[in-house]
């Protein structure tokens, strides 16, 4: 649910076919639908910002597991929603055992660009799609991702915590990995939070 056209009234947009994206209004009329890139790019959806528009009108489709895509949501210069932006394809296994694209990418401006960054799978991507870091310790596929002020120091930006087979904690920067906890086992949502006042972050 999103007001991808700023209008003050939000959408629903819903993966009802493999091949595109219909669009209700909030009395489930539908309104418009977008393509998809290709078969079976109906995994989730996340909205963006990767073009540094006024609002968020891009959005990430995938396969599962093995493609995103980063597309227009709305008609703009770029050309009718569904266009292309980028595309990011994971290869097979090398040296751990699922490079896959996971469930939900992580979409945040981290660099305060105006433009969004993507943790997807075990990629850090720039908002043109292209490959800064990626996670070598985990294993299985990434289930669930968040990101947030952790050591409390605003001057770093926000770490990244990646759940696979366990969870870790990663310079979003560098990709430098900052624990690993080794007790958990393919944690499928994660909260992050102050939740002791005790310590900072």
């Amino acid at each position: 649910v999103y007001d991808m056209d700023g209008d003050g009234k939000a959408e629903i947009f819903a993966n009802m076919s493999t091949t595109e994206m219909t669009v209700l209004d909030g009395t489930g009329k539908v309104q418009r639908r977008i393509p998809l890139p290709a078969a079976g790019s109906n995994d989730s959806i996340e909205f963006a910002n990767f073009r540094g528009t006024d609002w968020p009108q891009d959005i990430i489709v995938k396969t599962r597991y093995s493609q995103f895509w980063a597309i227009t949501g709305m008609d703009s210069a770029m050309g009718p929603a569904g266009t292309v932006l980028w595309t990011h394809q994971k290869g097979p296994a090398t040296g751990f055992s699922d490079l896959s694209t996971g469930h939900y990418a992580l979409v945040y401006d981290w660099n305060g660009d105006g433009k969004d960054e993507v943790m997807g799978g075990y990629d850090f991507m720039n908002s043109a799609g292209q490959t800064q870091w990626s996670v070598s310790t985990l294993k299985l596929h990434a289930d669930s991702i968040v990101t947030g002020d952790m050591d409390a120091n605003p001057d770093n930006g926000y770490e990244i915590v990646v759940c696979g087979d366990v969870a870790a904690a990663y310079d979003w920067k560098t990709g430098n990995r900052l624990w690993q906890d080794n007790h958990t086992t393919e944690v499928q949502q994660i909260g992050m939070g102050d939740y002791r006042k005790d310590i900072p972050g």
